[in-house]
């Protein structure tokens, strides 16, 4: 409880007493007008004295004995007492959801005996309550010193707000409350800084891959999420505006967008630059008094660049590729330079064209490999199954046909024919799935070995007395040599001009498709043509790999030369082996060859009589 006494005092000395009260626990102020008391505006030392005094006397305090020389002065000796008289207050400050306490402050508060509550929508309360606030102080260097009372709060940016301009510090709620009377503190603005960073991602491929597969929405936005210098992702955006822009160059001058990354194949390490623009949505001029600036030597605040702030991450996407790589071997030594082609074909392999490589062996030598031009050719090779198959060569044939242990992808061998799936390891996994795409998948080794053959050859059917003279009519059988062998028995035919053509039965009427397969057989006529003695002779022929002649042989022996005939059938040298008939004399008998040696004895004998009659008719005439 507080209470004043006021004495006035004449000029003569005689003064107004007052009862103190401050026996009952009540201060007391003490005011006393002396310079206005007497006509003369005088007063005597000693009178003076006396008075000050008693107002001490009654004053709770001597610091509350105050005087006035005048009325006029009186006012601003109550408003010193006002400035002196505490109140008791409920304080509140509610700090803005972008805000919150320094842990360190926290602490300091709640030592305090602050209430601290954190609401949810993200802002904080703090309440002091009973508190005893008094007037505004007349000592002290700044306004706060003078305050009547003050607390000092610490507060930060939340981890998850990024920033911005003209940003307020406390809520609504925030003031004074006594008596149910309440009275709402001002709400200031600063300026937070905006900066953030954006990350970067890196994604590798097996070419020919399209990016859908991997650049996908978790990938582009955690590229182009913001965050702070510590890491924390900004979630509270709402002051400022973002933009999110993609380029494929380094400068951002060249604009593309998520969709056509996504379409695209990269065939070589490709970078995509993601651009992201902060801008502020006010310039922060209304915090100017509040914000001390980025460090600048004025003090000014915080300045935001029109065009906002822009940080860049990146998309890099490594390719990696596949090859292929070819072995050549021969049986026995190449007799002059030979060259082997080799023919590539992709199947799943958007727009791949066939390649063609070579090989040449050099005379006397045995093994030949791709040269590092051809081998150019090979390499770089999208994902995808690869089949590799060598064009005929005539005079050699494919004797064996693998992928050599080099071989990391997965492969097979089928039909003289290899195939290579790149982009896929030996058990047909996914090596950029299975983060193996440095040792698997990326490279296929085939290996062909070669036989010296006969590539174009046929069998021709001749008379023994005439080897231009080519008969028809003659029946073959070509039977596999081993007894029990799974493969098939032959038939063949010689047709106008000799020429002997296959079939697969007896009767001639069932043409062979293809070629004769490969393996050992026996050859023997089993119906002569019109006119001409079967022949016991018989063949041993092995046949090679697509119908070529790997040998003939007869009793043992190669063919004689003289039974060999080379001939150019559609511009190709075809070399024919001559298969020959005695001819059937005709006579009226059986027309076995026994009978034609005594009629020729006959006439022999015949022309010796009449040889020698003819002398000896020439003897007598002579005589004569």
């Amino acid at each position: 409880m507080i209470g004043i006494v006021c004495a006035f005092f004449h000029t003569e000395g005689k003064g107004f007493y007052s009862k103190s009260l401050h026996d009952q626990g009540v201060a007391t102020y003490a005011l006393g007008i002396f310079g206005a008391a007497n006509s003369e505006g005088t007063m005597d030392k000693a009178s003076v004295k006396r008075i000050d005094e008693y107002m001490q006397s009654i004053a709770s305090t001597p610091d509350k004995y105050m005087t006035a020389d005048g009325v006029d002065n009186l006012s601003s000796l109550f408003e010193n007492i006002t400035n002196n008289i505490p109140v008791t207050a409920t304080v509140t400050d509610v700090i803005d959801s972008r805000f919150e306490l320094t842990a360190g402050s926290r602490d300091q508060l709640e030592a305090e005996g602050a209430e601290i509550t954190s609401n949810k929508d993200g802002s904080t309360t703090i309440t002091w309550k009973d508190v005893a606030i008094s007037g505004k102080k007349v000592s002290g260097t700044t306004e706060i010193e003078r305050a009547g009372w003050h607390r000092a709060i610490v507060i930060k940016a939340k981890d998850e707000y990024i920033g911005g301009n003209d940003v307020p510090t406390n809520g609504a709620g925030s003031g004074i409350n006594v008596d149910n009377n309440h009275a709402e503190f001002p709400r200031p603005t600063v300026n937070v800084k905006v900066d953030f960073k954006i990350g970067k991602d890196e994604t590798v491929i097996f070419k020919g891959d399209e990016l859908s597969q991997y650049f996908n929405n978790d990938v582009a936005n955690g590229i182009t999420k913001l965050v702070s210098t510590t890491g924390s992702e900004y979630t509270m955006l709402g002051d400022v505006n973002v933009s999110t822009k993609w380029y494929t160059d380094e400068a951002c001058r060249n604009e593309t967008t998520i969709e056509a990354i996504r379409a695209a194949k990269p065939t070589a390490d490709t970078v995509y630059y993601a651009k992201v623009t902060v801008t502020p949505k006010t310039d922060g001029s209304a915090s100017r008094a509040n914000s001390v600036g980025d460090g600048n030597v004025t003090g000014g605040y915080y300045k935001v660049d029109p065009a906002g702030i822009a940080k860049t991450g990146t998309y890099t996407v490594k390719v990696v590729s596949g090859a292929i790589q070819i072995e050549k071997q021969l049986e026995t030594e190449a007799a002059k330079d030979e060259t082997f082609t080799f023919r590539i074909t992709g199947t799943g392999v958007d727009g791949f064209t066939p390649i063609d490589v070579s090989i040449t062996i050099k005379t006397g030598e045995t093994k030949g490999m791709l040269s590092n031009e051809e081998l150019e050719k090979l390499k770089s090779l999208p994902r995808g199954t690869y089949e590799v198959t060598e064009v005929d060569t005539n005079g050699y044939t494919i004797q064996e046909v693998n992928a050599t242990d080099k071989t990391n992808c997965y492969s097979n061998v089928a039909n003289d024919k290899v195939f290579f799936t790149l982009g896929s390891d030996s058990d047909q996994k996914n090596v950029i799935e299975e983060k193996t795409y440095k040792t698997a998948g990326i490279l296929g080794v085939a290996a062909f070995t070669n036989e010296k053959v006969t590539s174009d050859w046929g069998i021709k059917k001749v008379s023994a007395s005439n080897k231009d003279y080519t008969i028809s009519g003659a029946v073959f059988r070509l039977a596999p040599t081993a007894s029990g062998s799974s493969l098939p028995t032959y038939y063949g035919k010689s047709q106008d001009g000799g020429t002997v053509k296959w079939y697969s039965n007896p009767d001639c009427t069932t043409e062979i498709d293809g070629t004769i397969q490969k393996g050992n057989y026996t050859l023997s006529e089993i119906t002569a043509p019109t006119g001409y003695v079967r022949s016991t002779e018989t063949w041993s022929i092995e046949i090679a790999s697509k119908g070529a002649l790997k040998s003939i042989q007869s009793g043992g022996q190669e063919i004689a030369e003289n039974k060999i005939k080379k001939e150019t059938v559609n511009e190709k040298e075809v070399v024919y082996y001559l298969y020959e008939n005695e001819v059937v004399y005709d006579l009226p008998s059986t027309g076995h060859t026994g009978i034609f040696n005594i009629l020729m004895s006959g006439i022999l004998l015949m022309f010796a009589g009449i040889l020698i009659i003819y002398k000896m008719k020439g003897k007598e005439v002579l005589k004569k």
